[in-house]
């Protein structure tokens, strides 16, 4: 099942890959192409990626501000990775979350205190712009 899920996606991206390149190499910008007339057309845009440019200069801020999301999938993928070499493990469990509570933490105190920390890196990754 894997392999199929990884050879389909494949599909898809190179599919994408190809459909970009005609559109890049067929389209003039601003010129409506129509597809099926009367109810598909396309046009060729620029697109700095507005989510990314609103952050110009200061991505920094999002590494900050979702520390946790971050820690817990590294986590994951070092759990993974090292364990694979060497058989032990880093954590109790994997994501880490589940190592704290593993650790004698109720679920009510994982919550807070991975609240509290975002709330203050937030609060600082704010401050820093």
């Amino acid at each position: 099942m894997k392999k199929k899920s990884l050879i389909i996606a494949v599909i898809v991206f190179l599919f994408d890959i190809l459909i970009k390149y005609i559109v890049d190499k067929s389209f003039y910008y601003g010129i409506l192409k129509s597809i099926i007339p009367g109810f598909f057309y396309l046009t060729k845009v620029y697109n700095d990626g507005a989510a990314w440019s609103t952050f110009e200069g200061t991505r920094i801020l999002l590494i900050v501000i979702a520390i946790i999301p971050i820690l817990e999938t590294l986590s994951v993928i070092l759990q993974v990775a090292y364990f694979k070499k060497t058989g032990n493990r880093i954590f109790k469990m994997a994501p880490l979350h589940h190592h704290f509570e593993l650790s004698g933490w109720n679920e009510n105190k994982v919550v807070r205190v991975f609240s509290v920390i975002t709330l203050l890196v937030s609060t600082l990754g704010i401050l820093m712009v």
